[in-house]
């Protein structure tokens, strides 16, 4: 943004200050105004430095700005981290308490994605900087409350600043200083404690205490309406985009934009679930998806560029090198264990991502095929499903669920159906650490399930290192097509024998989370899979 000697429209914060000079702070521009506050452009006189200065409004500066103006200093000069607007200094005058932090030249991520059309790359390079900056700040103690386009500011070179911690908290804190209220789009009045509307996670438009999750929540949104060019709750009046924020779901990423990677919609749906259980539990952990993705992606594009073609021969002859020099020091060396034994697992319930509840027998069925999948291999010992169903929503942490079930590891994920194609994202996570071991996004007819349940069975075996016999690797290589139709009866047929022997008088003579496999007895359940088989 370039620096304006006019206000900017609208503006309704007193007495301009616009060619005066407070202490080496040479005033020559307005350059914005928030809720509680007007930023001007200044140059530091001391180091011929252009910088920013955002002073507390005189018709809001009662006592409850003031400490937030203070919060919002203390919490951003706490903070040392590269894609965080650095605060410079803080100081008052005649009253009036202002803020020096550095200037960033290019304006708003909203007048960044205006300027030109963005590819869905070049968003997701220059925000998943903001959200290593918001990890930091969440590692640091401090949830920011206020995640919107606005506040996060971008240079002409393309590198992503988040601003505006007025809103921030200390988690260790507590929210009885204000009552919650809501403010309009583009605003965040002084004494609120929650935010923009059409960012808000659900649990701050209701009220409640919030964590980081309300944060993932927030930039998620962001995420979204950046790739699309559309917020996710929207409505006519701001009652309405509230009643959207608490109850409407948002449409998948995929369906809005149907030219991004599945994997990035997934991660963007996973990060505005209305359950703060759903979504990522941690920043850090939406950082890491975002830039196994972003890494991901640079390499088929570069590998795909003209370019770079000339480079070809040279780079594989390094990489025969490199890989002759890997044989020898495998052969020559003990492989070491990567991760934790893992020697036995459970398969968590599916998430239904495609929005209809009359699609869950589908979730239930992938997940069937799972289980099944992983079950082919002997050196694994993989819990009954019917262990399992009992964690469907489930908010236990991975080691809780791990001890419960007596496990190794867990594998979760989400599948979205559209017609008779399927998208289903796996992660397998070490129960007794969290630690989040492998991901991966298949997208597939319906008619290939076998062939995916082989592929993700023979990936989690490759990722613990677990030997197959074989036979085994000879099963896990080869599948054949099923009929669409026969596939689908064979999943909603078996969803409905569960769903009767799980209520029925079998199931109740066993505690919940005791009950053995489903007898295999059962003619409907053998009459299913001989048609699945023969088709």
């Amino acid at each position: 943004m370039t620096p304006s000697e006019q206000s900017p429209a609208g503006y309704q914060g007193g007495e301009s200050l616009v060619g005066s000079t407070v202490g080496p702070y040479r005033i020559d521009a307005i350059i914005g105004e928030g809720g509680v506050g007007v930023v001007y452009h200044a140059v530091d006189d001391r180091l011929s430095r252009p910088v920013a200065i955002k002073f507390l409004s005189e018709p809001l500066a009662d006592p409850v700005a003031r400490r937030r103006f203070q919060q919002e200093a203390r919490a951003a000069s706490s903070l040392n981290h590269p894609h965080i607007l650095t605060v410079h200094d803080t100081g008052d005058v005649e009253g009036r308490q202002y803020l020096v932090t550095e200037f960033v030249d290019g304006g708003t991520l909203t007048d960044w994605l205006g300027r030109e059309k963005r590819g869905w790359r070049q968003i997701l390079e220059l925000l998943v900087g903001v959200a290593d900056g918001l990890a930091a700040a969440h590692e640091a103690g401090i949830v920011h409350r206020d995640i919107k386009p606005t506040n996060i500011l971008v240079s002409k070179s393309g590198y992503a600043k988040l601003a505006d911690f007025g809103l921030a908290r200390l988690e260790a804190r507590t929210d009885a200083e204000q009552p919650t209220r809501t403010v309009p789009p583009g605003a965040t009045r002084p004494g609120v404690v929650v935010g923009t509307i059409p960012y808000m996670s659900p649990e701050q438009a209701a009220g409640q205490r919030l964590d980081v999750r309300s944060d993932i929540f927030s930039f998620g949104v962001v995420l979204y309406e950046s790739l699309t060019g559309r917020r996710p709750f929207e409505g006519p009046s701001e009652l309405a985009v509230l009643q959207a924020v608490l109850h409407r779901t948002a449409e998948p990423l995929c369906r809005v934009r149907p030219d991004i990677p599945p994997r990035l919609g997934m991660i963007v749906d996973k990060a505005i679930e209305k359950d703060p259980a759903e979504r990522y539990q941690t920043m850090r952990d939406l950082v890491v998806e975002l830039r196994r993705l972003a890494r991901h992606s640079g390499e088929t594009h570069a590998a795909a560029s003209p370019g770079s073609r000339r480079w070809l021969w040279p780079a594989v002859a390094a990489f025969l090198a490199l890989a002759a020099g890997v044989v020898v020091w495998r052969y020559a060396a003990p492989a070491p264990d990567r991760h934790g034994q893992i020697r036995s697992i459970a398969v968590l319930p599916l998430r239904n991502l495609s929005r209809e509840p009359d699609q869950e027998y589908f979730a239930d069925g992938m997940t069937e095929v799972l289980t099944t999948g992983l079950a082919q291999v002997s050196a694994l010992n993989v819990i009954a499903r019917t262990s399992t169903m009992q964690y469907r929503g489930t908010t236990k942490r991975a080691d809780e669920i791990g001890r419960e079930l007596q496990v190794d590891g867990l594998v979760e994920g989400a599948v979205q159906r559209s017609g008779n194609r399927v998208l289903i994202t796996v992660q397998l996570i070490e129960a007794s650490s969290d630690h989040h071991l492998w991901a991966k996004s298949y997208e597939r007819d319906i008619g290939d399930v076998l062939a995916l349940q082989n592929d993700i069975a023979r990936a989690i075996t490759d990722e613990i290192q677990v030997k197959l016999t074989p036979q085994e690797h000879a099963r896990l290589a080869t599948a054949r097509a099923v009929n669409p139709e026969a596939e689908e009866a064979y999943l909603k047929g078996g969803f409905q024998v569960r769903v009767r022997l799980m209520a029925g008088p079998w199931c109740q003579r066993f505690p919940r989370g005791k009950r053995p496999r489903e007898p295999a007895a059962s003619a409907h359940a053998r009459l299913l899979h001989a048609t699945r088989r023969d088709s």
